[in-house]
C-alpha cells in the first residue's frame, strides 16, 4: 500500500534540494554537466566540481538502442527518483540486494580490489545505482539518454560530500554507443533494469560487453518473459497498485535469461552467474536467491534476475 505521507515527506526534500542548489547560485551546463558556483555558506573546491567535468553531455535521440518514447516515460517523471514510495519504491527496494551480489562478484575476480577500480553505469536513471557504486569504491559514472534524470542524479550526489571527490562520480548525457565511439572501457559495466526499454536489445549487449575491459565484468538486471513477471511486474504494480505508471513494461520485451545468455555469448562475454532477485513486499526488501532450487530448474528467475557475464580475454 502506498504511504501517502512518506511519499509526501520525500516529495518535499527532492524540491528543497532544488531550492537549496538554487540559493547556493549553483548552475549545471547541460553543454559540459559541470557543478558550478559557490555556497553562500561554504565556497566549493575545484576538485568537487572535477568529479563531473570531464566530458559533455551528448544529444541522444539518433542513437540505435534509444527509442523516444521510452526515454519520455521516464523523462516525464524524473523528478521522483529519490522518492522512496514513488514509482521507484522496487527500485529502492532492490538496490541493496543487486549492490551487494555485484560487490560478491567483483570481490571474486578481485577486481582491482573493488575500491579504485572503474564502473559505468548504463541507463543510470537518477543515481541510484551509480551512488552506490561510488561509495563501493568505484570510480563511477553513470550515463542516460534523459538530460532531466541526469541533472537530478547530479543535484542528488551534492548531498553527499564524499561523492563529490575527484573521478569518484560522473554523470553524463549520452547512450551506451556514444561512449563505445569514445572508446572508454571500465573494469565494471552494470545496467539494471534497463534493456527491457531499448530499441535493439542485440545491439544494446553488444555496446555493454565492448565498454568492459577484456576480463571485466558486466551485470544485467531485468525481468524474464513470464506469466509469473507478467503478473508481478506488470499486473500489479501498474494495474492493480497503481504505484508505477500504466505503459511502464512491455511484456514481449521482456528477455528470459537463456536469451540474455546466448546474446552475451554471442558478443564475446561468458555468463558467470544468473540468480533471482526476490521481492517481499510485507517487509519491503529484496533477496538474491539461486536461480536453481534443487531439482526445480529456472524457478528462481521466473520474474526479476540478475546476471553477471565476463568478457572473454584475447
Amino acid at each position: 500500500m502506498l504511504r501517502l505521507g512518506s511519499s509526501s515527506i520525500a516529495r518535499h526534500r527532492a524540491t528543497h534540494v532544488f531550492r537549496t542548489l538554487s540559493a547556493q547560485k549553483r548552475t549545471i551546463s547541460s553543454s559540459t554537466g559541470t557543478i558550478t558556483g559557490t555556497s553562500s555558506s561554504s565556497s566549493t573546491s575545484s576538485s568537487s566540481n572535477d568529479a563531473f567535468s570531464s566530458g559533455k553531455d551528448l544529444d541522444t535521440h539518433s542513437s540505435p538502442s534509444v527509442t523516444a518514447s521510452e526515454v519520455d516515460k521516464f523523462r516525464q517523471i524524473s523528478t521522483a527518483w529519490w522518492d522512496t514510495q514513488g514509482p521507484f519504491k522496487h527500485l529502492h527496494t532492490m538496490n541493496t540486494a543487486r549492490m551487494q551480489y555485484i560487490h560478491k562478484r567483483l570481490s571474486d575476480f578481485k577486481t582491482p580490489t573493488v575500491k579504485g577500480a572503474s564502473a559505468v553505469d548504463v541507463g543510470c536513471g537518477g543515481g541510484l545505482a551509480a551512488e552506490s557504486l561510488a561509495r563501493m569504491g568505484l570510480r563511477t559514472l553513470g550515463v542516460d539518454a534523459a538530460l532531466e534524470n541526469v541533472q537530478v542524479a547530479r543535484m542528488h550526489a551534492l548531498e553527499d560530500a564524499a561523492l563529490a571527490l575527484p573521478d569518484q562520480l560522473e554523470y553524463r548525457r549520452m547512450t551506451a554507443e556514444q561512449l563505445v565511439a569514445e572508446g572508454r572501457q571500465f573494469d565494471c559495466v552494470v545496467s539494471l533494469e534497463v534493456i527491457e526499454h531499448v530499441a535493439d536489445a542485440l545491439a544494446f549487449v553488444r555496446s555493454l560487453v565492448q565498454l568492459a575491459r577484456p576480463g571485466g565484468l558486466v551485470f544485467v538486471s531485468t525481468m524474464s518473459r513470464t506469466a509469473a513477471a507478467m503478473l508481478i511486474d506488470v499486473v500489479v504494480p501498474e494495474y492493480i497498485l497503481g504505484t508505477v505508471p500504466r505503459g511502464t513494461h512491455d511484456h514481449a520485451k521482456f528477455l528470459k535469461p537463456e536469451e540474455l545468455r546466448e546474446m552475451l555469448e554471442a558478443v564475446g562475454a561468458e555468463t558467470v552467474d544468473v540468480s533471482g532477485l526476490v521481492l517481499e513486499p510485507l517487509s519491503n526488501s529484496c533477496h538474491v536467491v539461486p536461480a536453481d532450487w534443487g531439482l526445480l530448474r529456472n524457478i528462481g528467475v521466473q520474474a526479476n534476475y540478475i546476471l553477471c557475464a565476463r568478457k572473454r580475454k584475447p
